[in-house]
């Protein structure tokens, strides 16, 4: 079973959703929050309160809902709808990707990862994988699957592991140096020419 048909723009749409730098990090930090302890806390802790990245959310929404029409006020989402949102638009382009767009992506933020797919299952995604797996109570059946499909479905959760791996340790590294670059700001202000 090969990879669902995915239009070059939806393609591209999906493969954006994992490469974006907010998204990930929106994600990433939610998961360190919960793998990390204290240091995935402050990532989350200061993706959080990152104006920056709420504003573009918030007025990239407001846009949406509003079109040309000028409403006052904030759309009434949460935090949690904010990366809960991410994080399934993620988890969508995982699943309908192919193997072969998700080793692309992976190994672009995954340093070290060094998984190269197979020519052969670069064509598989875990939809068609699923669809195919699945029993009469809709749960996975893996063996329904070929051999290569099991490989496929291997390769994909590899993949899928690498992703999220990447884009904690990119939330962490996000703070990693919060405090020392205070004080360096704090320093180049006061010498800076006025």
């Amino acid at each position: 079973m090969k990879n669902q048909e995915l239009t070059p723009e939806e393609r591209e749409m999906f493969k954006g959703v994992l490469t974006n730098d907010i998204s990930r990090l929106v994600v990433g930090a939610n998961l360190a929050h919960f793998d990390a302890g204290t240091d995935g806390q402050e990532a989350y802790s200061l993706m959080t309160g990152e104006k920056k990245i709420q504003e573009d959310y918030f007025e990239k929404l407001r846009e949406k809902k509003s079109g040309s029409r000028k409403i006052v006020g904030e759309p009434g989402f949460t935090l949690w709808d904010y990366s809960d949102g991410y994080a399934r638009r993620q988890e969508q382009a995982k699943q309908v990707l192919s193997l072969g767009d998700l080793e692309e992506i992976t190994s672009g933020i995954a340093k070290g990862f060094e998984f190269k797919v197979p020519e052969k299952l670069k064509n598989y995604s875990f939809a068609n994988l699923f669809e195919k797996a699945k029993n009469e109570k809709g749960r996975f059946d893996e063996s329904k699957l070929s051999e290569d499909e099991k490989y496929a479905f291997e390769s994909w959760s590899t993949l899928n592991g690498a992703y999220e791996k990447a884009i904690k340790a990119e939330a962490l590294d996000s703070t990693r140096y919060v405090e020392l670059n205070a004080v360096a700001k704090k320093i180049e202000e006061k010498y800076s020419p006025k």
